[in-house]
């Protein structure tokens, strides 16, 4: 009987670890994207509208700035 309550109360702790956790990388991600330079970010915001393979994207931009 005392094992089970042993157990239940690790199991109680098994959430507040997890918050913690998601919460901790959440704080990461976001001073990490605040940041960054202006221009990378609104070179990482126009990504989805890039027509194209990534490769195709990339050598039409390659070609663009030579000119």
């Amino acid at each position: 009987m005392f094992h089970r309550i042993f157990y239940q109360d690790w199991v109680a702790i098994v959430p507040i670890i997890s918050f913690v956790f998601t919460a901790g990388v959440f704080l990461i991600v976001s001073i990490r994207a605040l940041s960054l330079p202006k221009k990378q970010r609104d070179n990482l915001a126009n990504i989805p509208f890039e027509d194209g393979a990534p490769d195709q994207a990339d050598t039409r931009n390659r070609s663009s700035r030579t000119h």
